[in-house]
């Protein structure tokens, strides 16, 4: 097994996700009361939302540009930002997804905008669906006595 590098505890890649300092609050509320992190339900909204845009393309812009009082703008120099870290694999399919999109009609969303789409989604989706799934009878470890 290979240690973990500073700076680099979560799996992944980071990326910047720039959100106000009460939507980081709210993220990380939530992830507690669900027994995770706000990191945690940040990848989970991700996947959520970037399968949505695999699978409704055409519905994917607008819920993306939605506007909503939990972004923050990109400043120059500005370092203040919620990061998550994202498995190379849903990064991959983030970008993709963000490409996809620019060759569809309306808005031409971005990394920044999907990110903060995901926040919004993991801040404004009900609890029962940012649970992690249960795992299933035959994925659960052997416990031997």
């Amino acid at each position: 097994m290979l240690p973990i590098l500073p700076g680099q505890e979560g799996s992944g890649k980071p990326v910047q996700c720039y959100i106000t300092e009460s939507a980081k609050k709210r993220l990380k509320n939530k992830g507690a009361r669900l027994g995770q992190t706000g990191s945690d339900l940040a990848r989970r909204a991700t996947r959520m939302l970037t399968r949505r845009v695999e699978e409704t393309p055409a519905e994917a812009p607008r819920h993306i540009a939605e506007e909503s009082g939990l972004y923050r703008e990109l400043r120059q120099g500005d370092a203040q930002s919620f990061q998550v870290y994202l498995p190379v694999k849903t990064k991959r399919r983030a970008e993709r997804a963000v490409v996809r999109l620019r060759r569809g009609p309306g808005g031409r969303p971005d990394q920044k905008s999907l990110l903060q789409a995901a926040a919004r989604v993991a801040i404004e989706t009900p609890d029962e669906k940012m649970r992690p799934p249960l795992l299933r009878a035959r994925d659960r470890p052997e416990v031997n006595d």
